[in-house]
């Protein structure tokens, strides 16, 4: 349960403020409980999310956000060689929302990416389109959490990673 000015991750809009809680009959389906929510980053909509919805989870913390960067470091994972398939499966791997696998996707897509165009070819467009809502949900995550600027986060997980070695 969380309160009234509470932050949290919503798996698609992204960092939102719960601004109110209230009960709702939409569509005459009955009443049920909702967060009415405003993204930090587009405050011109209001998100009405159920209680009993699982589209909203808690902001990572520093500890956390450096577990993640460890696991992803030791994760493997399959490359998906049919460019439909593997769109389908890193788009699952978005809306799943868990940090680890959305930042396993972002180092996999961005060494895929520099090894594609240093033999001349083109990246895909939908490997493109996924590897940019990958950075968008990390860096707009880790930023908030951390307090540092967009622009920080990926010097802050590769200074995490080295520190691995």
């Amino acid at each position: 349960m969380y309160n009234i000015n509470d932050y949290v991750m919503h798996r698609k809009k992204g960092i939102c403020q719960i601004k109110d809680i209230r009960s709702e009959d939409f569509c005459g389906t009955g009443k049920e409980t909702y967060y009415i929510m405003r993204s930090v980053n587009d405050d011109s909509s209001m998100i009405y999310v159920p209680q009993s919805s699982h589209q909203i989870r808690d902001i990572m913390t520093k500890e956390q956000i450096e577990a993640v960067v460890n696991e992803t470091e030791h994760l493997e994972g399959q490359w998906i060689d049919d460019s439909r398939a593997r769109a389908s499966a890193f788009d699952k791997i978005l809306r799943n929302g868990a940090s680890s696998d959305i930042l396993w996707l972002m180092k996999v897509l961005s060494i895929h990416k520099k090894e594609v165009e240093s033999h001349g070819k083109k990246f895909y467009a939908s490997d493109e389109k996924i590897l940019n809502m990958a950075r968008k949900i990390i860096t707009e995550e880790f930023s908030f959490s951390l307090g540092i600027g967009a622009e920080e986060v990926v010097p802050y997980i590769l200074k995490i990673i080295e520190n691995l070695s």
